[in-house]
């Protein structure tokens, strides 16, 4: 009866602790601002200003400092770029900024 009980215990924190990471890694969390680009973009100059770009179409004020630093919303964030499978070939490029301590 116990090791029925522990087996459940284990899959369902292995359940949330996989739910955790794959929110993680698609940007998604606090401090965290995640923007889905409609094109896709070798150069991360560029995916930037793109990003800029999207935030300012969304109503927030947004300026690329350069270096992946941005200032919205007169907060400082950092730019990380995440390319997400879909379904091959096809793929979304999402830009995730994380707030600066």
């Amino acid at each position: 009866m116990l090791g029925t009980l522990g087996s459940a215990v284990a899959i369902v924190a292995l359940t949330a602790g996989g739910m955790m990471l794959y929110s993680l890694y698609h940007g998604y969390g606090k401090k965290r601002i995640v923007v889905t680009l409609d094109n896709f973009y070798n150069n991360f100059t560029e995916q930037a200003h793109a990003t800029a770009l999207e935030l300012k179409r969304q109503g927030k004020q947004a300026e690329y400092l350069g270096k992946g630093r941005f200032v919205v919303d007169e907060e400082v964030y950092v730019l990380h770029t995440r390319v997400i499978p879909i379904k091959p070939p096809a793929f979304v490029q999402k830009s995730v900024l994380v707030k600066k301590p």
